[in-house]
């Protein structure tokens, strides 16, 4: 019994270590994408900071904030993003 609630703990901490690193992929990913300065080489430069994901509807601004991305919040608040999204 012992060892089945191990295994179901481990593979549950698995599960969350791998979505909280999808997620944070995601925020990166919009928030590059967002940026109107973006410098990172990408070619993203000039695409509107309040861009919203098709899937979730969340901005990047929300999507950072909610992820406690303070880096990220302030980039997307510098370069105009939105807050009331």
């Amino acid at each position: 019994m012992i060892v089945i609630v191990i295994v179901c703990l481990i593979v549950c901490l698995i599960v969350c270590l791998i979505v909280i690193v999808i997620v944070c992929l995601i925020v990166c990913l919009i928030v590059c994408v967002t940026v109107s300065d973006c410098d990172c080489g990408c070619g993203c430069a000039g695409i509107a900071v309040d861009y919203r994901a098709s899937i979730t509807g969340y901005s990047a601004l929300f999507a950072a904030s909610q992820k406690s991305h303070t880096a990220a919040v302030d980039l997307l608040l510098k370069n105009g993003a939105n807050p009331n999204l």
